[in-house]
């Protein structure tokens, strides 16, 4: 059963139990001395007044139900936290494996830009393993570019 599903399964329990409850009035007295005096029950002896306070007794099996519906409350939270943390840990290794691929590709695009401002002329071999000759300003453009990219 889902968490959400059982939560709210204990809930309607809840309800239901609290039509078994029920209210009592609390009753207000000052004792001789001045102390003020509360309690369910008026004693005897002495004139009472209805305080407006009151109190709802509940059964065991209502206060049980709260504990269960509390403690299956936190246990969610608890696993909510846990995928919060698993989610957070993973975007984290995603985050790090990522800014060492941009370090590893700044180096190359530094090399590459390096290599294209010492020589004057570059050229590139194609598959037949005929060289062809490379516009150097253009070259040294896009290395500047992929420089920009990866190392900012």
């Amino acid at each position: 059963m889902h968490m959400p599903r059982r939560i709210g399964f204990l809930l309607a329990a809840l309800m239901a139990f609290s039509g078994m409850v029920s209210a009592q009035t609390i009753y207000e007295w000052q004792s001789d001395n001045g102390e003020r005096h509360y309690s369910d029950m008026p004693p005897n002896s002495v004139v009472v007044e209805d305080s407006g306070l009151s109190i709802t007794l509940t059964s065991n099996s209502v206060v049980e139900a709260s504990e269960v519906a509390r403690r299956a409350q936190e246990e969610a939270q608890g696993k909510l936290d846990a995928s919060s943390k698993e989610e957070a840990n993973a975007q984290a290794e995603v985050a790090q494996k990522e800014q060492a691929q941009r370090a590893a590709n700044c180096i190359k695009a530094r090399q590459t830009l390096t290599t294209y401002n010492n020589n004057r002329r570059v050229y590139k071999k194609d598959e037949s393993g005929e060289v062809e000759w490379l516009d150097i300003d253009a070259e040294r453009a896009k290395a500047q570019d992929a420089v920009n990219t990866w190392c900012n």
